[in-house]
């Protein structure tokens, strides 16, 4: 038997390894950032599943079973309290909202002391409702119209 074909297949094998290297050390550096990225992931899975400490104070909140309920409750006060500040209720329709929230978009209408009034009352009364934009709007000789998103934490 011959010396030189064992060496030779030691040397092929050297220069397959010196070639393959690079190769291996890109996927282990691929894997490394992977179980990183795995972990982050984890993490932000649990702060996601973490008990939330409530938005406000339990009686500066709408009760509702659920969003609609309490979107209904609040439509309720609005309509209840523009009636008593003789402002006319155009619209006034819930709109999805982050957990926690409802959200309503409504307008209003009226004469420009009444639709004023009624807004600073809204937001003065407990419990707690917010206008997250709003635009007043001339639409004849003294009257204005409010168009405005407003929300209102709720909980059950």
């Amino acid at each position: 038997m011959k010396t030189g074909y064992p060496l030779a297949a030691v040397m092929a094998g050297l220069v397959a390894a010196l070639c393959l290297a690079p190769i291996a050390t890109h996927a282990l550096s691929r894997r490394d950032h992977a179980t990183a990225r795995l972990a982050e992931l984890r993490d932000r899975v649990a702060l996601a599943q973490a008990p939330r400490a409530p938005l406000v104070r339990a009686e500066s909140a709408w009760r509702g079973a659920d969003a609609g309920e309490a979107a209904a409750k609040i439509e309720a006060r609005i309509r209840r309290s523009a009636a008593g500040q003789g402002v006319l209720v155009e619209t006034s329709e819930a709109q999805p909202a982050p957990n926690g929230l409802s959200q309503i978009h409504l307008s209003l209408s009226g004469s420009e002391r009444a639709v004023l009034t009624l807004s600073d009352d809204l937001v003065r009364q407990s419990p707690m409702l917010r206008f997250s934009s709003w635009r007043v709007e001339s639409i004849a000789q003294g009257q204005v119209r409010l168009d405005a998103i407003m929300v209102a934490p709720w909980h059950a």
